[in-house]
């Protein structure tokens, strides 16, 4: 998939490590996989042939298979790196790009953008600021929902079933 040069774009204005390696990059995510320790459960059909602990190779992003992510590169600590994991660096997504219903969105420079900049905004919070954010967020929907309506009610204030009860 071409990503409109988007990459090359992060690389430049976010910068890379010392390993020169992007900081941000967008990946799309079908059939990416990823080395992950846990214990697996291997069937044959509704029949449960064994449990085991291991190192397997599983899709990264399964419930979001055909989408773009834009993605952070994080240090892995060392009390993991040469245990769980095979490398020092490994990416995290931090925006799919779907609308709340799942659904595709076109990859642009713009949705982009929107996206580093609530990653930036929100990485600057503390988890109690997001919280009365969100909290914020839900009481002016309530608020637009009740406005709504109050306004398919009438200017009134009254009820159809006022007249009913009249």
């Amino acid at each position: 998939m071409d990503d409109l040069g988007l990459n090359d774009w992060l690389k430049e204005a976010y910068g890379t490590t010392i390993d020169g390696l992007p900081l941000f990059k967008l990946i799309w995510s079908t059939n990416v996989t990823e080395m992950r320790k846990g214990t697996f459960r291997d069937y044959y059909g509704e029949v449960i042939i064994r449990e085991v602990t291991e190192v397997r190779e599983c899709l990264k992003y399964p419930l979001a298979q055909e989408r773009w992510i834009l993605e952070v590169i994080k240090l892995v600590p060392e009390s993991i790196y040469g245990i769980e994991l095979f490398t020092k660096w490994t990416y995290e997504g931090i925006y799919t790009f779907q609308d709340k219903d799942d659904n595709y969105l076109e990859l642009s420079r713009e949705m982009l953008e929107v996206a580093m900049y609530l990653f930036f905004l929100y990485g600057k919070m503390t988890w109690n600021e997001r919280l009365e954010n969100r909290m914020k967020d839900l009481a002016l929907k309530e608020k637009e929902k009740k406005e709504k309506i109050r306004q398919l009610i009438g200017q009134n204030m009254r009820s159809p079933l006022y007249f009913v009860m009249e």
